[in-house]
């Protein structure tokens, strides 16, 4: 049992408050006392915490192979920080602009975290509050700084999602728990998955150096390495001109020319705005107009006639062009036809690339995928009898 010493909600509420009070603090042309107020809100001392019990994680997965288990006292606050923050380092998916947002779905909102208690939604602050989504945040944030190029993601959504948690105009992180926000404010609600992917959107917020690599990230947890994050911290002070992030100008150009990120490998082929809709589709691939021809499926023109010679005539009597009888109406899955798996029309439809999707209500509240997350990442070469508890509460908690 190893505790990961990361302090609890009152402790990080009291940080965010100085470090807000450390910001007011700062005067242009002033020397002022930054540095040491930022110093005693001890709020660069809880993130090291969190970066360290992330570490830990990685290092016990990759190094030893075996399984982690992460836990505190609730689950919903200390270990969404932990676990979220591992999965983005060990698992590339993650660091994709969709990968990304499904995320912070799973781990926080459908995990249960209490948006509406923590950042006092709708309601006033009670003892309960603390902005723990925010220290998440900024701890991502010393993520990217550190690795610039392995998200395909820029800081920007980073800056959106510290906006839009506090500002109600989505129903994504509003209530306290899943079974509440399906209910409740789905129906009557927009998703911000739905408005962040949008491709317009989406190109905004795309990092133009992104280089994917598959190797896990193992962050540096000096805080040495820190960056203050300035974009969240500054964004009401004067001094907000100076440091507003600025869109890249890539993406201006590219809305003008048509063209899309990598996200949306789809949207690439057309050369101009409004020509995906009028471009006609694809023949379809050669494999499909085999597999149509070895089950007899009717084709859309009528055929040419056989030549006098015929097997195939021969074989089918005396009406040779007698369309073949249409496919029976329902097949079990053991009499399908190996080549039917090759038509486009027996395939499944791809997942849909809105992460936004509203969740069946009767569907259980913690997808069957997000179970290893609790055990950090499971694989079939791990040690199963083996692995690391940790506990990221002081010893003191126990």
């Amino acid at each position: 049992l190893v505790f990961g010493n990361i302090e609890n909600i009152h402790h990080v509420r009291d940080a965010w408050r100085a470090m807000g009070k450390a910001v007011k603090a700062v005067v242009e042309g002033e020397a002022g006392s930054w540095l040491r107020d930022v110093a005693n809100s001890r709020w660069y001392d809880y993130i090291g915490s969190i970066l360290q019990s992330t570490l830990r994680v990685i290092k016990e997965v990759v190094d030893f192979r075996c399984n982690v288990m992460l836990h505190c006292s609730d689950g919903w606050d200390r270990t969404a920080q932990a676990t979220s923050l591992s999965m983005l380092c060990l698992d590339a998916s993650y660091r994709t602009q969709e990968g990304f947002l499904r995320l912070v779905q799973k781990e926080w909102c459908s995990f249960g975290h209490k948006f509406r208690t923590r950042l006092a939604l709708g309601d006033s602050p009670t003892g309960e509050f603390s902005p723990i989504f925010i220290q998440w945040l900024e701890c991502v944030y010393q993520l990217f700084k550190q690795f610039p190029s392995a998200f395909e993601w820029s800081p920007m959504v980073l800056h959106r999602l510290a906006k839009e948690v506090f500002a109600n105009r989505f129903g994504t992180f509003l209530c306290d728990s899943e079974k509440e926000r399906c209910e409740k404010v789905m129906p009557f609600t927009l998703s911000l998955w739905e408005e962040l992917l949008q491709p317009e959107v989406a190109s905004q917020w795309f990092n133009w150096d992104y280089q994917p690599i598959t190797e896990p990230l193992v962050p540096q947890i000096c805080q040495a390495t820190y960056a203050v994050w300035e974009e969240y911290w500054f964004r009401n002070h004067p001094r907000w001109q100076r440091i507003r992030p600025q869109t890249d100008p890539r993406a201006d150009a590219d809305n003008l020319t048509g063209k899309q990120p990598a996200s949306f490998p789809e949207l690439q082929t057309d050369e101009a705005p409004g020509l995906r809709s009028t471009q006609p589709p694809p023949p379809p691939p050669p494999l499909a107009k085999v597999s149509d021809e070895v089950l007899g499926l009717q084709p859309m023109q009528p055929p040419p006639p056989p030549p006098p010679a015929n097997d195939a005539g021969e074989a089918l009597g005396s009406q040779p062009m007698q369309p073949p009888p249409p496919p029976p109406p329902t097949n079990d899955v053991g009499e399908a036809s190996p080549l039917q798996s090759a038509s486009p029309s027996s395939q499944p439809p791809p997942p849909s690339a809105n992460v936004a999707e509203d969740p069946d209500p009767s569907a259980s509240w913690f997808p069957v995928e997000a179970v290893p997350v609790r055990a950090a990442a499971a694989s079939e070469d791990l040690d199963l009898g083996q692995g690391l508890d940790l506990d990221l509460r002081e010893p003191s908690a126990q």
